[in-house]
């Protein structure tokens, strides 16, 4: 298990773990992790501005996620978040940057 504790963590290969952030963190990039859970007041922010992050496993989110959006491309020209499992955003907050 990998657990981003305090400043951004950019995912841009293969992460085969677990992942937790907590408050204040932030997840990043445009790679693959396993099991993903985003803590209140911790940041998903799938891509690199934008980019695809690969969740391969389950995926909550109780804190921020945060996609840009610049053209009508899914990886290169907005964020696109990709879940083999399960996807729990009830508790999300949806911040959007229209590039």
């Amino acid at each position: 298990t990998t657990t981003v504790s305090a400043g951004t963590l950019s995912v841009n290969g293969s992460l085969i773990s677990d992942v937790t952030v907590n408050s204040g963190a932030t997840l990043q990039g445009s790679g693959s992790v396993g099991d993903l859970t985003v803590l209140s007041g911790a940041t998903l922010a799938p891509g690199n501005s934008p980019g695809a992050l690969t969740v391969n496993g389950d995926l909550v989110v109780n804190g921020t996620l945060l996609v840009d959006i610049d053209g009508t491309t899914a990886g290169s020209e907005y964020d696109q978040l990709i879940v083999t499992g399960s996807v729990d955003l009830s508790s999300a907050t949806l911040s959007v940057d229209l590039g």
